[in-house]
């Protein structure tokens, strides 16, 4: 989906997060499960892309609610000036500022009330929203693996972990970049302080 601010669509990343495009694909994934000498670093690695998503669906939904609500006062606001000023101008037909005025403001109100259909901000929160929920229960699933699994018995919850994240990868809406990248340092940041120091 590129809509409004999101038109700088993710060019997907790899397992880890980092390249959009091969992310998506459910084979791949489950030849590395078959063929990686080491499931549990495999895992890891999933785990971080997985997180990466989760967070970077969640803080896009923020920001896109955020967005449409200051697009929606703004419309409000102009649409009420303009009324206002045609209100008064009633008694004051021949001030010609104030006509003027009133019409550059009728013409604002109508662009921003125009944006708001356009971008579709409420439809890309829902997105966003849905997403997170979805990653964030595949991620909970992955780090149960981690924990408690046993490495022997890990190749077909694996598989059934790239099915599910081939399917949300389809199915969710792209990231802007900018957003991605964040993720990718929220991510990045808490796991160097989650990471045990030496000795």
């Amino acid at each position: 989906m590129t809509t409004g601010d999101a038109t700088a669509n993710v060019v997907p990343a790899g397992d880890d997060g980092s390249d959009a495009s091969d992310v998506g694909s459910a084979q791949r994934r489950s030849m590395q499960v078959a063929e990686h000498r080491d499931p549990v670093a495999l895992l890891e690695q999933w785990l971080r892309g997985i997180r990466i998503a989760h967070v970077g669906h969640t803080r896009a939904a923020t920001v896109f609610a955020r967005r449409g609500r200051i697009l929606g006062i703004g419309a409000t606001i102009v649409s009420a000036v303009v009324g206002t000023t045609l209100f008064s101008s009633l008694g004051t037909s021949a001030d010609v500022r104030l006509i003027t005025f009133a019409a550059i403001m009728s013409v604002a109100a109508v662009i921003l009330t125009a944006l708001q259909t356009f971008l579709n901000y409420g439809e890309l929160v829902s997105a966003h929203r849905a997403a997170a929920g979805a990653y964030g229960s595949l991620r909970r699933r992955a780090e149960q693996l981690v924990v408690f699994e046993d490495p022997a018995k890990l190749r077909e919850p694996m598989s059934q972990i790239a099915d599910t994240w081939t399917k949300l990868d389809q199915d969710s809406p792209d990231l802007p970049q900018g957003i991605y990248e964040y993720a990718s340092k929220w991510v990045a940041t808490r796991e160097r302080f989650a990471r045990p120091g030496p000795g």
